[in-house]
């Protein structure tokens, strides 16, 4: 994610490529993360429980990101290279995204509910500290031997990684590898019986109205970040002046500094519960932007310019954690990867669409006017979750697992 939603948008940008290919490549790229409800059904039914529920798909997954990283090394010319790069990024979004629904439908099974809040925070900020440090790196190796030398960095990361889930078991008893000793834990869920029963679920899930609701409000959130990551580097380099190397500098900062702010509001989550947390959250985003948009006049001064990069980076950072603390809380523990993924693919969905109308919307209102854009979008999501009751939502869950059962 740090390089294909942070770094190479900003590169791109710098190298000249127009505003049309750049916003191509970041939808394109995030549409991977809108599929991942196509392998949260296959995680579900199949697995190898001897060495776990989810822990083979992420092994699986990371065999495959660092096979397909390898393919950087054949990007050498940005001119006549572009398509293979947008391509090859948007694979390795796709086995990233993979061990994404591996990863999250784990946590649903086994974080308890009164700690998702600073679980999330945790993981949200995790994967934005992940973004920051892979953003920071990658500009100066751009800049310093193109795409190749950006690949050498990228499969020794992807290969630490795979490295590492080699070496933790999912849960006590379980094989390391297939020819390991060990038998499984027998208080593990079992898979769901059948692809049949298993798609029957699903779609008595995704339709009941509850779930038709927060899907709508997802996605007007996530709309904002697709804009946002093709906004911040237009207006940063082709407006405010700044190089892509200064920008992304900047930028990987600011994420850190959101990453820790993102931890701290985990356990207020877990306080006041994470439906108010998130309404909260989207409200006061839609806020900052509105306010932003009044004052736009004062961000051509470079330390009002970077404050307010770090200003929205914590506000992107703070809704995200509440977003996926609240997903986790709606989603039914039969279909833990399923459920999960639908919600985020809704979610990436709307930021893959968000990057898509970036050039019209651009276009219509101005690179300022996107502040507007971007409060009423924030603030339609909240006045959404308005009508949104949690208990209700786990309620017709309850009713529709008694009946499937």
């Amino acid at each position: 994610m740090g390089l294909t939603w942070v770094a190479f948008p900003a590169w791109l940008t710098g190298q000249g490529i127009s505003k049309e290919l750049v916003a191509t490549f970041a939808a394109t790229t995030a549409l991977p993360w809108v599929l991942k409800v196509i392998s949260g059904p296959f995680m579900d039914r199949f697995t190898f429980l001897p060495m776990g529920l989810r822990r083979p798909w992420i092994l699986g997954a990371q065999i495959l990101l660092l096979t397909t990283s390898c393919m950087l090394f054949f990007v050498s010319d940005l001119e006549s290279h572009f398509w293979r790069l947008l391509w090859i990024s948007t694979a390795m979004n796709a086995f990233a995204a993979m061990g994404d629904v591996a990863v999250d439908g784990l946590a649903v099974l086994i974080i308890p509910e009164g700690e998702r809040g600073r679980a999330n925070a945790f993981m949200g900020s995790s994967l934005v500290i992940g973004m920051s440090l892979a953003a920071g790196v990658s500009i100066p190796l751009l800049n310093a031997g193109g795409v190749p030398a950006l690949g050498l960095f990228v499969v020794a990361l992807v290969g630490l990684i795979a490295g590492l889930s080699l070496l933790v078991r999912e849960r006590t008893g379980d094989r390391i590898l297939p020819w390991t000793e060990g038998g499984g834990n027998p208080s593990v869920i079992r898979p769901v019986a059948s692809f049949a029963l298993l798609l029957k679920v699903f779609f008595e899930t995704l339709v009941a109205p509850t779930n038709v609701l927060v899907v709508c409000i997802i996605f007007l959130h996530r709309a904002t970040f697709g804009i946002y990551k093709v906004w911040a580097p237009a207006m940063g380099i082709n407006r405010l002046g700044y190089s892509d190397a200064d920008f992304v500098h900047w930028d990987a900062i600011a994420l850190l500094v959101s990453a820790a702010i993102g931890l701290a509001v985990g356990p207020l989550i877990d306080k006041i519960g994470v439906r108010k947390a998130y309404s909260r959250f989207l409200l006061g985003a839609g806020f900052v932007y509105f306010v932003l948009f009044l004052t736009s006049e004062f961000l051509s001064r470079p330390k009002v310019a970077i404050g307010v990069l770090f200003l929205l980076e914590t506000v992107e950072t703070v809704t995200w954690i509440a977003f996926i603390a609240i997903a986790m809380s709606l989603s039914r523990l039969k279909l833990s990867s399923t459920h999960f993924a639908s919600f985020m693919a809704f979610g990436n969905l709307g930021m893959s669409a968000g990057s898509a109308i970036y050039p019209a919307l651009s276009d219509l209102v101005g690179i300022v006017g996107i502040f507007l854009a971007m409060a009423a979008l924030y603030i339609s999501a909240a006045l959404l979750l308005t009508r949104f009751s949690l208990d209700r939502h786990r309620s017709r869950m309850a009713q529709l697992d008694s009946v499937s059962a």
